[in-house]
């Protein structure tokens, strides 16, 4: 099929390549697979607050625990001098295997809708956008159908007031259980809410400290530091004030991606969901913390 060729040099391959001469491989093993096979879609990536964590764990993860293959961040507008990673600019809303470099569903999408069309009414920072304002919602977006068509398993988190996301696979976070000092608490839905139950992880907040960052006063510093968005990264990138609100820590990303059945050799170095972790998204940042 007619695939973009998002880098010089960059092979496409076919279905065969990676399923590997029709060998049947138990779930994990990725014995003979191409290294740049795309396992992970950041859809609405942004600037790459997400994409950051997907580096560090396809980069610069230590061995055995790093990620085999490749990510792709992609969104409507071009960040890809940002984006910490293969970029796509695309509408995600129209989004198919043909306007991407594979031909079989990746292991994980990831979605971060805009958050204003449920925001507005309980955040203040939203309070003054018009009703009508063209922000469209998860359905709007056909984001279920989008990730069900482009991934084995999927994310899609939202701020708690998102009316959209199905209550019966609702995972539930916020900063304090991250030793982070912010709220921000987000609700994610997943296909593979099971593996939270089991691990009895699918609410996992904490009451929050009399120190929390507050996001109204807050400077887009402030925000991304309390996220623990390395300050290489701050530097690197043109962050607005909404960007760094809407930035999703990467204490987040390892949270939920460790729960991933299609991810299943992104272990924690103690095997345990009870961990520190020295990795950081850049030499002397210990950006990942702990969970």
């Amino acid at each position: 099929m007619p695939t973009p060729d998002l880098t010089a040099g960059e092979r496409v391959y076919s279905l065969d390549e990676l399923a590997g001469d029709d060998t049947v491989r138990p779930r994990g093993d990725m014995t003979g697979h191409p290294r740049d096979r795309v396992r992970v879609l950041d859809l609405f990536s942004g600037r790459g607050a997400v994409g950051l964590a997907l580096h560090t764990f396809f980069k610069r993860w230590p061995q055995p625990h790093q990620l085999t293959g490749d990510f792709i961040g992609v969104d409507k507008e071009d960040f890809s001098e940002d984006y910490p990673g293969r970029f796509l600019q695309h509408d995600v809303a129209n989004l198919t295997l043909d306007d991407l470099p594979i031909d079989e569903k990746v292991d994980l999408v990831w979605a971060s809708p805009p958050c204003q069309p449920y925001a507005k009414g309980s955040h203040q920072h939203y309070e003054n956008l018009p009703e009508d304002h063209p922000l469209p919602s998860i359905p709007d977006l056909n984001l279920h159908e989008v990730c069900n068509r482009l991934g084995r398993n999927y994310v899609i988190e939202n701020v708690p007031g998102c009316s959209d996301l199905r209550d019966d696979r609702i995972v539930k976070v916020n900063g304090a259980a991250f030793g982070l000092p912010i709220n921000f608490e987000r609700h994610f839905e997943v296909s593979f809410y099971d593996e939270f139950r089991r691990h009895g992880t699918e609410d996992y907040r904490a009451p929050l400290p009399p120190d929390i960052i507050q996001f109204q006063t807050a400077t887009i510093e402030q925000l991304l530091r309390g996220k623990a968005i390395p300050p290489e990264h701050m530097d690197k990138r043109s962050w607005n004030q909404s960007e760094a609100r809407a930035a999703i820590p990467p204490n987040y990303v390892t949270f939920i991606l460790s729960h991933c059945p299609t991810l299943d050799e992104l272990t924690t170095p103690s095997g345990s969901l009870q961990w520190w972790s020295s990795v950081a998204l850049e030499t002397g940042q210990h950006a990942i913390t702990h969970y």
